[in-house]
């Protein structure tokens, strides 16, 4: 998948969402095979997404080198994803996710996932 191909579907998803109120979304082109993809959603329930991806277009695909999804609820964290290196015993390092105050491992996550996790939260 390219990068612009990937963008495309976020924005479609976030479009067409009907939990979703607004998004603002930002897009850097880094160099011809980087990209920073960062931004927040406003959900009808008031909760928001903050988010960002930096990803690297490969001959294999898109490879995420840095990201962090952090959804919360006013001021309470429901959940983050990242792979800041800081959890070295996890198994999942450095993927892992926080929620009820806990780390617990996770897989690497893109935006589209974390939307999809967000909908089924909320329904």
């Amino acid at each position: 998948m390219r990068t612009e191909d990937y963008l495309e579907q976020v924005l479609k998803v976030l479009k067409t969402n009907p939990l979703v109120v607004s998004y603002d979304v930002k897009f850097e082109i880094k160099s011809s095979t980087l990209a920073l993809l960062y931004g927040e959603v406003l959900f009808k329930d008031g909760s928001t997404l903050e988010f960002l991806e930096l990803i690297r277009e490969t001959h294999k695909g898109l490879e995420r080198l840095k990201y962090r999804f952090q959804y919360m609820k006013g001021k309470i964290l429901v959940f983050r994803y990242d792979n800041a290196p800081h959890h070295n015993e996890i198994d999942t390092f450095p993927h892992h996710k926080h929620i009820d105050g806990k780390v617990i491992p996770s897989t690497e996550k893109n935006l589209l996932e974390v939307l999809k996790e967000i909908e089924d939260y909320l329904y």
